[in-house]
């Protein structure tokens, strides 16, 4: 699995838990200019019942984390919770708040010696019902570049996806979770592996995911814009401009190679399964996306010297960061094998 650059990092965050663990969340900043910030991160799962924040200063060569501030988080304009201080080892503050679509949500942060104050207030996002329909189906010499960037076809698993858009809902991400099983014949026992967060499927050729900008792969010249002379979706974030509360229609390819653990023995015999999961996000998560988008593509690798720097959003208030809201539905389907992996279908 092609591993993309981590750019210039300022603050970094596990987040998403297993639904969105391949999304980074960092704030680019050039130090040349950077002044003494205030630094929010962080994304708020709706569907959690627990998330984290982190704190930090940014005006050093490293990240400072901080440990001492006070942070308030409101909702519908009244207080849920205070935290004063974290203990925790990861030096992040774990919220326990709960949340529900279409909440108005507040969280300020004071630092404990009165010289910092940030906040963000956002609503979170509603939303769709369910998937309607998941699909995999093998199709024969899919065209594709390959992690050399060199054109190539090869048999892929084409996923397709079907739900009714939220007209009250703008912005969504896809994301695609890799289950694997493996059976031992010689002593009956089965093994599973971790689940596999995933973001190398192709969808150039897909409308919704491209925005209406779509890439044909059969052709030879969409292809030589698909391998850099265009921005490819690697966090899967589009809107809803094409679907207007309308059923939506995505379809994307997998290699079958990612189904296949880093070993494999005669004596077991392979199963794998695959959850999609539609995530609606907030505004500024999604636009935050899509910088991250622009930043890791060969487009911007080669021209970054004439563009300059990729400013990436934030949307707190009296500092900088990034603070997300996501509510999400998700859908399992076999894809090969006999065995299925366990409470995925519960």
């Amino acid at each position: 699995m092609k591993q993309f650059k981590p750019g210039i990092l300022i603050a970094l965050i596990a987040i998403l838990g297993v639904i969105l663990t391949s999304c980074k969340n960092e704030i680019d900043l050039d130090r040349k200019y950077l002044k003494r910030t205030l630094a929010l991160n962080g994304y708020i799962n709706v569907d959690s019942a627990e998330n984290v924040l982190s704190v930090s200063w940014t005006d050093e060569l490293q990240p400072i984390l901080i440990t001492d501030a006070t942070m308030k988080i409101t909702v519908n304009g009244q207080l849920r919770q205070t935290l004063t201080g974290s203990n925790d080892i990861s030096k992040v503050y774990r919220i326990n708040t709960p949340f529900a679509p279409g909440d108005r949500v507040r969280i300020d942060v004071a630092t404990a010696d009165g010289s910092g104050h940030a906040y963000v207030e956002e609503t979170v996002p509603l939303p769709i019902e369910k998937i309607d329909e998941l699909k995999v189906e093998e199709v024969k010499q899919v065209s594709y570049y390959d992690n050399r960037g060199e054109k190539a076809k090869s048999d892929m698993y084409k996923i397709s996806v079907r739900f009714r858009d939220n007209p009250q809902t703008d912005f969504y991400r896809l994301t695609t979770t890799i289950f694997q099983t493996r059976r031992n014949f010689s002593l009956n026992t089965l093994e599973y592996f971790k689940p596999i967060s995933f973001q190398g499927f192709i969808a150039t050729g897909d409308p919704v995911m491209m925005e209406g900008k779509p890439i044909t792969q059969s052709s030879d010249e969409a292809m030589n814009a698909a391998n850099g002379g265009s921005v490819v979706n690697r966090y899967a974030v589009f809107n809803d401009l094409m679907m207007g509360g309308r059923d939506c229609n995505i379809s994307f390819y997998i290699s079958p190679n990612e189904f296949i653990p880093e070993f494999r023995i005669d004596l077991y015999n392979l199963s794998a399964d695959l959850r999609v999961t539609v995530c609606s996000f907030s505004e500024a998560a999604y636009y935050y996306l899509k910088s991250l988008n622009l930043r890791e593509s060969e487009y911007y690798d080669d021209y970054k010297d004439l563009t300059g720097p990729i400013k990436l959003p934030s949307n707190v208030r009296g500092g900088t960061g990034i603070v997300g809201f996501y509510t999400s539905r998700s859908l399992p389907v076999k894809v090969f094998g006999s065995d299925r992996y366990p409470g995925l279908y519960n």
